[in-house]
């Protein structure tokens, strides 16, 4: 997704977070934590629907073993991460509260086309991250604003689950047809025909751009 993102409408970002918390809420019901959330590690297929990738970085937890290393992403990352990596412990029971602070400067990546602290040097972002929560986008709904509240609680034990997470308002209050996530991203990369009519460069030409698209796109 990363070489297509861009600035993202929120409707498509609602969308997206509410495919990327379906996989994470799979991936921690086995006990699995992503540790690399981010546009670059996130993939749309040919339904329109965000798959998530780039599991170099995940890791099962176990009793025995819930130590968690420092990621290569410190834009991304959880303070608590830090935390553990400096302390060389971590709580395997608040463990996957990681990938839901990603997931929320990814929602913020989607909707600015840049990750939280994006200024900074990736040491200076990860010091930020120490101290104070990513900046939430002042044109975000009340629903947004509020899903982004809670994954950035800096306890990590108050940060909801992605299955709880998927009852939120935010991914909850529409849903779009598939294709128009697919002509979406297609249109952020090729732009928008200049006759306004059926799609060109791959697209079915059935699927036209319709005031849906145009509202996406706007």
């Amino acid at each position: 997704m990363h070489e297509h993102s861009g600035a993202m409408t929120e409707s498509v970002v609602r969308n997206f977070t509410r495919h990327i918390l379906s996989g994470l809420a799979y991936l921690h019901s086995t006990k699995t934590i992503h540790r690399d959330i981010k546009c670059a590690n996130l993939l749309v297929d040919a339904s329109g629907i965000v798959k998530l990738a780039g599991f170099r970085m995940s890791k099962i937890l176990t009793k025995k073993s819930s130590e968690l290393l420092l990621n290569r992403s410190p834009y991304w990352m959880a303070p608590e991460l830090m935390v553990a990596s400096m302390k060389k412990a971590t709580n395997p029971n608040v463990a996957m509260a990681v990938d839901i602070w990603s997931l929320g400067c990814t929602v913020i990546e989607m909707l600015t086309g840049k990750p939280p602290w994006s200024e900074f040097s990736g040491h200076q972002a990860m010091f930020k991250a120490l101290h104070r929560s990513p900046d939430i986008p002042k044109t975000l709904s009340p629903e947004g604003h509020d899903f982004l509240e809670q994954c950035f609680r800096r306890n990590p034990v108050e940060r909801p689950s992605a299955a709880e997470l998927l009852t939120h308002a935010f991914v909850q209050k529409e849903t779009l047809d598939p294709k128009c996530t697919i002509l979406y991203i297609h249109y952020l990369k090729e732009g928008i025909p200049s006759s306004g009519g059926a799609c060109v460069g791959g697209v079915p030409p059935e699927l036209e751009i319709g005031p849906s698209i145009h509202k996406l796109l706007g």
